[in-house]
C-alpha cells in the first residue's frame, strides 16, 4: 500500500500550479457597501493572489487577508491600506478578505485576481 501511495504521489505531484491555471483570471469583481461598522468581508472557494480596491471612503481603509475579525489588524503579512478616495493593488494569497475602518454606507469597488498584478496607485 505504501509503495502504491508513493507511486501515485510521484505521478500526480503537486497540483497547486494546475489549480492556479484552472482558476479564472478574475476571481471576483464587485462594488460593496460598508456595513454599520464600516466593514465588509468576502470569501471564495479558490484562492486569489491579488486584490485591487478603489475606495470612495472618507477614511483610510485597512484591508486584511482574513475573514472579518473583531480586532482590526494594524500591520503584518496580509495587511494593506487604501488612502482616502484612493486605490491600491495588494499582492497576497488568501481565500478571504476583509475591509475595515470606513463609514457605514460608503462604497468600495473590489477586484480579485488569480495571479499577482503589477502594483500601481492613482
Amino acid at each position: 500500500m505504501g509503495e502504491h501511495h508513493a507511486a501515485l504521489t510521484g505521478a500526480v505531484g503537486d497540483l497547486s500550479k494546475l489549480l492556479d491555471e484552472l482558476a479564472p483570471k478574475i476571481v471576483g469583481y464587485e462594488t460593496v457597501v460598508l456595513d454599520a461598522n464600516g466593514a465588509f468581508t468576502r470569501s471564495y472557494r479558490v484562492p486569489f493572489r491579488c486584490i485591487y480596491l478603489e475606495s470612495q471612503s472618507t477614511k483610510v481603509l485597512t484591508v486584511a487577508a482574513s475573514p472579518g475579525e473583531t480586532d482590526v489588524p494594524a500591520s503584518g503579512a496580509g495587511v494593506g491600506y487604501v488612502k482616502v478616495g484612493g486605490a491600491s493593488v495588494i499582492n497576497l494569497r488568501a481565500y478571504s478578505w476583509a475591509i475595515f475602518g470606513g463609514v457605514a454606507g460608503e462604497l468600495v469597488t473590489v477586484t480579485t485576481y488569480s495571479q499577482p498584478q503589477p502594483p500601481f496607485s492613482r
